[in-house]
């Protein structure tokens, strides 16, 4: 079982990457600064691979800063689900992305 963990922070388009061996809640967690997890709807893909993404459930509410490479890559995912923009919303925050392979991803 391999995965990775893309964490997209509001003031850098780069994410930071880390190889994990299976999910680990307090790592997404610890990416996410401690808040609680909330899974972003519809994002589902992430460079063409299958993904789970997770934000702050309440970043708005603390008023955290536009996630703007986030809230493009979750745009980019519907429409390739739906094949347009379901949702006129924006993410807020660190952003984190989990991708892996099939094992990693079932275990979800």
């Amino acid at each position: 079982m391999k995965g990775q963990m893309f964490t997209y922070r509001p003031e850098s388009p780069k994410p930071s990457i880390i190889a994990l061996e299976k999910p680990d809640l307090d790592v997404v967690k610890a990416g996410l600064n401690g808040g609680y997890l909330e899974a972003v709807p519809f994002f589902f893909y992430y460079h063409g691979q299958r993904c789970v993404a997770f934000c702050d459930e309440e970043g708005k509410g603390k008023g955290l800063p536009i996630n703007i490479a986030a809230t493009l890559l979750w745009h980019t995912a519907l429409v390739k689900l739906h094949g347009s923009i379901i949702i006129d919303d924006v993410l807020c925050g660190p952003v984190v992305v989990l991708t892996g392979d099939q094992e990693f991803m079932n275990s979800m």
